[in-house]
This record gives structure tokens, sequence and C-alpha cells, in this order.
């Protein structure tokens, strides 16, 4: 952009001696005034034009230099952590990280946090809690393991979805948090639990372990099998 601003400004002075030879020209005798005339304004012509052309340059060139500095640039920012705070200066959030874990939270109204997500070598996890800080809801991914859980508002009744090497689980819990129905798939296939207040199973659907209470020997029951159990977990019923 300099070299070609300094090449019109050469034309420009190249202009003007050119004009002075035209007028020096025009001053000497001569007989045909209307040549004279026709060179003068062909002269003032090519002035006009190198006059423009010098000016749409610099235009250019001041434009240019404009947008260069208002063009933001790329910036990247360093801390150990943050806080988003209002106008009011209310925190509703932050991000930290130490040697062990990155940590994101974001608050209520209240300054109550109601989500976490942490991530570590360990895994990562997020976790929901209500406006009374009680943790709701939370997922959590580790090497061998990934969960799901969610609770009532009194973090009893509750559904847990587990998976690892072993298979896909659910699990739901009453109002003790005991465990009354268990779903899963394993290697040998599927299979429903129902169980009681005890925690002992009292109807098995699917695939079942069977141990002989005489012998001891164990009976691996078929996917399409139903077995029923007795409060002492004695066989009532059972088919095919």
């Amino acid at each position: 952009m300099r070299d070609l601003l300094e090449a019109a400004v050469r034309e420009l002075v190249r202009g003007d001696d050119r004009e002075r030879e035209e007028v020096a020209a025009m001053t000497s005798p001569t007989p045909d005034l209307a040549a004279v005339m026709a060179r003068l304004e062909k002269v003032e012509r090519q002035n006009r034009g190198l006059k423009t052309a010098g000016i749409a340059v610099l235009v250019l060139t001041v434009v240019g230099l404009l947008m260069g500095q208002a063009m933001p640039r790329a910036r990247i920012v360093e801390a150990e952590g943050f806080l988003l705070k209002d106008g009011a200066g209310k925190v509703w959030g932050g991000l930290g990280v130490d040697e062990n874990a990155s940590r994101l939270f974001l608050a209520d109204e209240k300054g109550k946090t109601r989500a976490e997500l942490s991530g570590s070598k360990y895994g990562s996890m997020l976790l929901l809690r209500d406006e009374n800080g009680k943790g709701r809801a939370s997922l959590v991914l580790l090497k061998f393991n990934s969960g799901l859980e969610l609770y009532d508002e009194n973090r009893k009744f509750g559904a847990m979805l587990n998976v690892n090497e072993d298979g896909p689980r659910l699990s739901l819990h009453d109002e003790n948090r005991k465990g009354r129905v268990g779903l899963g798939v394993d290697k040998d296939g599927p299979r429903l639990g129902l169980y009681d207040e005890k925690g002992k199973i009292r109807a098995a659907l699917g695939r079942t372990e069977l141990e002989a209470i005489k012998t001891g020997t164990v009976e691996q029951r078929a996917e399409s099998s139903l077995v029923l159990f007795d409060r002492d977990g004695k066989v009532l019923w059972q088919t095919p």
C-alpha cells in the first residue's frame, strides 16, 4: 500500500511538470489559438485524473489502517479460578482448578450451588442439587464404571443405573433406600429380581441360580423361567 501511494505522488509531480511545460509552450508566440486552448484543456483533464487517483489511494490507505486497528486479536486468559458475578456483585458461578481436579459450579439467586461439574484423572462427575442443597441427580464416569443416580426430595426413593464390565444394571430403592427391584444383563443372560423390605429375593424372572439344600448343587434356570420364593428364601413355585 505504501508503494502504491508513493507511485501516485510521483505521478502527480510529473503531471505538474508537464503542466508547466504546456503553459510555457502556450506563452510562446503561436498563430493557432485554438490549438493552444485544446492543449490546455487536455493538460487540465490529465491533472484532474491524477489528483483523483492520488486521493483514492490516500483514502484506501487510511481505511486499511483503521480496519487493522479495529480488528480484535485472539487472546488467551490464564488463571487458576474465575467467579461469575452480576452487576450487584452477587456470585452466580465459578470455575477453578487445583493439582487434583478442575471444577465448575453454578448457583441460584440465593447463592446456593445447584450444579457441579468436576474432572480428574479418576473420572468426571456431574451433580445437580435442589434448592435445599440436596443432591438429586448425579452422573459419574470412571475408568471401569459409569452410573446415573436419581433421588426424591428426601433422598430416599431412588433409581440407579450402573454399567461396568459385567453388564448394565438398574436398581430401584424404597423409602429406606433398600433395593426392591433389580434388572440386569450379564454374560449368562437377562434377569429381573423382586426383593422384600429385608433385601431377600421373592421373585426371579430369567436367568436364576438355584441351590439345592440337600445336595448343595447349583441349578441354572433358563431365561424364560419364573421362580417364586418365601420369606426364608425357599422355592414356592417355579416354571418351566
